[in-house]
C-alpha cells in the first residue's frame, strides 16, 4: 500500500528520523501544526502486524513523496 503526497517534500535528514515520536520539523508544516506522531503510530501498527513502512527512494510525478506499507501475505 503507498500514500502519495504532491505537498512541499520532506528533506533527507528529516526522513532519517521522520518516524520516530515527536518529528515535527518538516518545513513542509505550518508551524504550530501536529505533535509530529502520525507516521510513529503508522509504524508501530505496521510493526505489530509484522508489516514493515518506510519512504520511497522516489515518487511518480506529479508527487513528491511517497510513504509504502508492505504488508506480508502470511503474518511473521
Amino acid at each position: 500500500m503507498s500514500v502519495l503526497d504532491d505537498g512541499n517534500g520532506v528533506s533527507d535528514d528529516i526522513r532519517a528520523r521522520a518516524f520516530d515520536a515527536f518529528i515535527t520539523e518538516n518545513e513542509g508544516r505550518s508551524p504550530g501544526k501536529g505533535k509530529g506522531l502520525g507516521l510513529f503510530v503508522v509504524r508501530r501498527c505496521a510493526e505489530l502486524n509484522g508489516a514493515t513502512v518506510g519512504f520511497a527512494s522516489s515518487a511518480p510525478s506529479p508527487y513528491v513523496t511517497e510513504v509504502d506499507v508492505r504488508i506480508p501475505l502470511v503474518r511473521a
